[in-house]
């Protein structure tokens, strides 16, 4: 198991929820990149008091971080062709550790991010 450090749980206060990035890269570049959990997938979902808070804190992405996460995921797109989500989990003794890879087009994407890339668009047209 990785080692995290859960901000607070959700999701019948199972799930625990901890930092998380995805970035979007294509053929060597990265397009953009966003916190993992926007508040809005937790509303009604947990009763833990003070959690949009310690989201807040959790989704801070100081310039280092975003430099050390652009640096890997672009190592990570120059290995594998194509357009691809890639998330990031934090961990306690590893630091940041790749947990999964998806066709960016097929991503979930935050559109209200500064940072997201917003020419990507689904297969239907519809904007991520």
């Amino acid at each position: 198991m990785l080692k995290t450090e859960p901000a607070f749980r959700a999701f019948y206060g199972k799930m625990p929820i901890t930092k998380e990035r995805r970035y979007f890269d294509a053929d060597g570049c990265v397009l953009g990149f966003h916190p993992y959990w926007p508040d809005g997938a937790f509303r009604n979902e947990t009763t833990e008091a003070g959690w949009e808070a310690k989201l807040a804190a959790l989704n801070e992405m100081p310039p280092e971080e975003i430099a050390e996460l652009t640096a890997l995921s672009k190592r990570v797109s120059d290995a594998v062709p194509g357009a691809w989500s890639i998330d990031w989990l934090w961990t306690i003794d590893r630091g940041w550790v790749l947990t999964d890879m998806a066709v960016a087009s097929e991503s979930f994407c935050w559109h209200e991010h500064p940072n997201t890339p917003k020419h990507l668009s689904r297969p239907d047209d519809k904007p991520l």
